[in-house]
């Protein structure tokens, strides 16, 4: 389709020391061939599963959960951003790469929408395709609000394609990071933007 499928999962697979190969032919198909070591190293790696890492971040149902509902000191000094991804297992990523801030989370562009009026987050986060309302319509419905306009937006898509971007910057997208991305690419985009609305908001005391 349009996903990461394929590029995440040659990721994963060299990172596990293993090998993919595909034999395609046209009009007849396509097999995949994921090979895989039955020993994660001489004993270096300690088995970790998916219970280990969302424990905390998911209820006994399988839903996710976040601090949503957690106060804020007003004198935190920690910027609020809110994530918005309908893929839990994205989701947890993200909120785990983000370096020093309080984190929110959304599934969808409609509860990202009521909570980010709800707490107007330094930043928000967001796919694009997303159930009950994407990340273009989010985002438009974001540039006019009269409380959350002023917010930057950051898109984290596998929608690579020239006309997805057009639309994007039509919507008020103001930045573009494309799946599988980098830790780092990620906090220095956040860093740019905060820093960014910071000198907007010191010369708007200023004036």
């Amino acid at each position: 389709g349009s996903g990461i499928g394929l590029s995440l999962t040659r990721q994963l697979v060299e990172a596990m020391n293993g090998e993919i190969a595909i034999h395609s032919a046209e009009n007849e198909g396509s097999v995949f061939i994921v090979t895989l070591p039955i020993k994660q190293g001489n004993t270096l790696w300690d088995s970790i599963t998916y219970d280990d890492v969302a424990s905390n971040l998911l209820h006994d149902d399988g839903e996710f959960t976040s601090d949503n509902n957690e106060d804020i000191d007003t004198d935190d000094t920690k910027p609020v951003i809110l994530v918005i991804e309908d893929n839990n297992d994205i989701l947890t990523y993200i909120g785990s790469v983000i370096n020093d801030a309080h984190i929110k989370y959304a599934h969808n562009g409609a509860e990202g929408l009521e909570i980010a009026t709800d707490i107007i987050p330094d930043i928000i986060i967001t796919d694009i395709m997303m159930p009950e309302m994407d990340g273009f319509e989010m985002c438009r419905q974001i540039r006019q609000s009269e409380m959350l306009n002023h917010i930057p937006v950051i898109e984290i898509t596998a929608k690579s394609t020239e006309k997805d971007k057009i639309e994007g910057i039509k919507v008020g997208i103001n930045s573009y990071i494309y799946k599988p991305f980098n830790a780092d690419e990620l906090n220095a985009t956040i860093t740019t933007a905060l820093n960014h609305r910071r000198l907007i908001q010191e010369n708007f005391i200023k004036n």
